[in-house]
């Protein structure tokens, strides 16, 4: 290469030479002003005699991008960086959603049949006999007809009876808690998986809360250690590239803490994930296993998240495991977390998310797909 500069050099005057390391240099200063971020700096004439008109355009877009995205309320971009606002919060859940549900059909809010005390929604059709201890929704039509059956009268008056109370029955509904555990960890950079994760939980999230206001939804990421996603924690987050290792037993423990924390009984557990456990807690500490061989596993970090899944069964709450991949050892871990607690498990690739998630999400609300 060295020898190819020479013979330019050689076939040029003066004048011609000093031009060309002029460009050479402003070709450099351009390349560290983009690579540095500092679209500002850059000059836009230089970059079209550089490098053509479609180049000048693109960085127009760019710098003119910040004041677009501030003056829609998006975002906010100030000397700490990218800052999301909670329209900009609100919007990015509603594409998730839209991408994946298009044609949803609005349901009711917080439709979940259960065991706990009268309270929801009247329904119209239906009513019984009063007795002692019911709630006094009256069935006026029904208790006067009943009153006039049993005493019809000749001045058509109306006696009323304790007997002839009807009153209107309520569903029995009880809310709901889901808890979404997203993997964060390494390995969910490939293929496009954690962009799939993260657009289900942004979807449910929007979901839930637009429709099902009374239902509580946390979502947790996990990787060698978990934690709750709050508010933009969710919009902004990314796999962990610092914390690469897959701790579902911590992610178990924290989903059961924000269930119990909720004080609801209609309760499940989502797992999103593409590897089996590489980090677990003996006691209060912390510990990484590789597993034994490439396709192998991990056996003292399986053992303690089976035993949490155990314990989760117990608590009653169910767990449905989503696996974004499909090696032998994987698949056997799946099943044994389905053997143990009953949910659902289904190995899946990260097209194919989306759908399995929301397709039984409204069938289980009732909703109509």
């Amino acid at each position: 290469m060295h020898d190819n500069y020479l013979r330019i050099f050689e076939s040029l005057d003066f004048d011609q030479a000093i031009q060309l390391m002029r460009q050479f240099k402003s070709i450099e200063k351009l390349q560290r002003q983009i690579l540095a971020g500092e679209l500002s700096s850059v000059d836009p004439e230089d970059l079209k005699n550089m490098l053509g008109e479609e180049a000048s355009r693109s960085l127009n877009i760019l710098l003119q991008l910040p004041s677009v995205i501030s003056d829609e309320g998006v975002a906010r971009i100030d000397k700490g960086g990218l800052d999301m606002t909670p329209k900009g919060m609100r919007t990015l859940a509603e594409l998730a959603f839209g991408k994946l549900y298009e044609q949803l059909r609005r349901d009711k809010q917080g439709k979940y049949h259960g065991n706990a005390p009268q309270a929801g929604e009247i329904e119209p059709d239906t009513s019984r006999p009063y007795q002692f201890g019911d709630r006094f929704d009256l069935d006026i039509t029904k208790t006067i007809l009943q009153a006039v059956s049993q005493r019809p009268t000749l001045d058509g008056s109306i006696h009323l009876s304790p007997d002839d109370f009807y009153v209107r029955e309520r569903e029995q509904l009880i809310t709901s808690t889901t808890v979404v555990l997203l993997d964060l960890s390494w390995s969910m950079s490939w293929e496009g998986r954690f962009e799939a994760g993260k657009k289900v939980a942004l979807a449910l999230d929007h979901y839930i809360k637009t429709r099902f206001p009374k239902d509580k939804l946390f979502t947790i990421g996990f990787s060698t250690e978990a934690r709750e996603l709050k508010g933009k924690e969710l919009s902004l987050a990314v796999w962990d590239a610092y914390q690469p290792y897959t701790n579902l037993q911590g992610g178990l423990r924290l989903a059961m803490k924000l269930i119990k924390k909720s004080g609801n009984r209609n309760n499940r557990v989502i797992v999103i994930t593409d590897g089996q456990p590489t980090a677990y807690y003996r006691g209060p500490h912390l510990h990484v296993e590789l597993p034994n061989n490439m396709l192998g596993i991990s056996p003292n970090a399986c053992r303690a998240t089976l035993a949490e899944v155990k314990k989760v069964t117990a608590q009653g709450m169910n767990i449905e495991t989503f696996m974004l991949a499909d090696n032998p050892a994987l698949v056997e871990f799946t099943r044994e977390i389905s053997r143990i607690n009953g949910g659902r498990a289904v190995i899946c690739v990260p097209d194919e998310l989306g759908k399995l998630v929301f397709v039984e999400e409204i069938k289980r609300r009732g909703g109509r797909i």
